[in-house]
């Protein structure tokens, strides 16, 4: 739960806990008497900073892989780091499973907007660095990049896009905007930077238009009715496990204490053991109803949503929104982004010559 960074907007604390080993064999046990025959295993390491932890990493890695794979499943794997820590050992072992889904890595502007927001917790720059560590696995692994935005970065973001199309990385990963926003009690102060959520919106549709321009082809497609679940919150298959065998429903709960937590998994058997104040946040938890908040009942894009972010929801009164889907402002603009790409898709534009540009 540490981190080596000491960014101005973390929603956590970073208590110095990191898991043991009987929070390891733990995990291990729970994997094991919960994934059914031919489940898949999907798991995202996270902290404070899960890199710290590499060590746990590599121990959990291969019995994922062993027990997925008795089982005739598929084993899974995701990652959120600030991607300062991930050098050539890291790079070649997360590459060697053949199983990455995405690396997401905050790089948040140019490098004197970044270096600002983004510090190491004795005030180093790191944009260098996390950069250099992004160019290096880039062709290797499948990595995202987050711009997290609010009123202090946002006009700096068409600069940002032209910094990564100079080194050929809008080729190399996928880049989304984040919104920063007063989560929870730890980053409140936020609040006067943040941008509306129609603000955000708006700003997203054109960070998107701006990469479009510079002939990046994301995956843009119609928007479609969400089924299942929307994350691990909603997910009864689902767990957020924190060191000291704490179990939650929601990674932003992950950095709190006992008091929020659903369950504890118990140390012989793995099994999720809720008593106290984790039966009722359990119980809290599997009530959950995307469909709870007034507004959207009559909402043209709660099909899209399902109500959005559980966590939000949870925190917002019945006669409040919630967490809202930037598409409930912005649709428009995404469909016409959906339109430019199957034209451009269907009719690519001459080059000079007369000949049709290489598709991206």
């Amino acid at each position: 739960m540490s981190c080596n960074f000491g960014c101005t907007y973390c929603f956590q604390e970073h208590p110095k806990r990191r898991m043991s080993e009987d929070d390891v064999l733990a995990v291990k046990r729970h994997v094991a008497s919960n994934l059914g025959p031919r489940s898949p295993l999907h798991v995202t390491w996270f902290g404070g900073e899960p890199l710290l932890a590499f060590d746990v990493i590599e121990e959990l890695t291969p019995c994922f892989h062993e027990i997925a794979g008795a089982r005739g499943g598929r084993f899974r794997q995701s990652m959120i780091t600030n991607g300062s820590l991930l050098d050539e050992e890291k790079v070649a072992f997360f590459a060697a499973q053949g199983n990455f889904d995405c690396l997401q890595i905050t790089l948040d502007g140019p490098p004197a907007v970044h270096n600002k927001r983004r510090l190491t917790t004795n005030g180093q720059p790191t944009y260098d660095r996390i950069l250099a560590n992004v160019e290096r696995a880039s062709d290797r692994l499948p990595i995202t990049l987050r711009v997290n935005v609010d009123r202090s970065n946002v006009d700096h973001l068409a600069a940002f896009v032209d910094l990564l199309a100079a080194r050929g990385l809008l080729l190399r990963v996928s880049v989304y905007l984040g919104h920063v926003l007063p989560y929870t009690d730890v980053c409140s102060s936020v609040g006067s930077a943040a941008l509306t959520k129609e603000e955000f919106a708006a700003v997203q549709a054109s960070f998107d238009f701006a990469l479009f321009e510079r002939g990046i082809r994301p995956p843009f497609s119609l928007p479609k009715p969400r089924f299942g679940n929307l994350c691990i919150a909603d997910n009864p298959g689902g767990a957020v496990v924190a060191p000291d065998g704490l179990v939650f429903r929601c990674w932003n709960e992950v950095a709190t204490t006992e008091r929020e937590a659903s369950g504890l998994l118990a140390p012989g058997s793995g099994a999720v053991v809720s008593e106290g104040s984790a039966r009722e946040n359990r119980a809290a938890w599997e009530g959950y109803d995307p469909f709870a908040h007034a507004v959207c009942q009559t909402c043209k894009v709660q099909p899209l949503c399902h109500g959005g972010c559980p966590w939000e929801a949870r925190k917002n009164p019945v006669e409040s929104t919630g967490h809202c889907t930037p598409l409930r402002w912005n649709l428009p603009d995404r469909l016409r982004l959906v339109h430019l790409k199957m034209v451009l898709d269907k009719h690519p534009p001459l080059a000079a010559d007369g000949a049709a540009p290489a598709p991206c």
